[in-house]
């Protein structure tokens, strides 16, 4: 997601996120035909879940991609590259809806991250 959030073109993240949906689709359509069967069409349909939000299970997970972002930022900043993780964490708090993935992202994200200003100096190299 982060390839996603590096666009700024609004347009062309569009573009890049149909592409990706198109795509994926496509994955998803060559798994079910391959593993064949009723177990490939669980598959299918369990991907489908995910992707039109259906279930309780669907939402869970899309929160937990949104917290995954937020993870993947922190580790590229203590990794020594430049990225603001704050922006990350202030996107995913504010995307995630269930109670069960916002106390992580509050509970065990939000302590491992620096602070907004060491943060802005590694932004502004100062």
């Amino acid at each position: 997601d982060l390839n996603t959030y590096a666009i700024q073109d609004p347009v062309k993240r569009e573009e890049f996120k149909r592409h990706k949906k198109k795509q994926e689709r496509k994955a998803i359509s060559s798994i079910r035909a391959e593993v064949g069967g009723s177990f490939g069409d669980l598959i299918f349909e369990r991907w489908e879940d995910y992707e039109f939000d259906r279930n309780a299970e669907a939402r869970i997970a899309h929160d937990l991609d949104k917290l995954e972002v937020g993870i993947q930022a922190n580790v590229y900043y203590w990794a020594g590259n430049q990225v603001n993780p704050w922006e990350f964490y202030e996107s995913s708090r504010a995307a995630i809806k269930t109670p069960e993935v916002r106390q992580y992202l509050e509970q065990v994200l939000a302590p491992t991250l620096p602070t907004r200003e060491e943060a802005e100096q590694r932004m502004t190299g100062e």
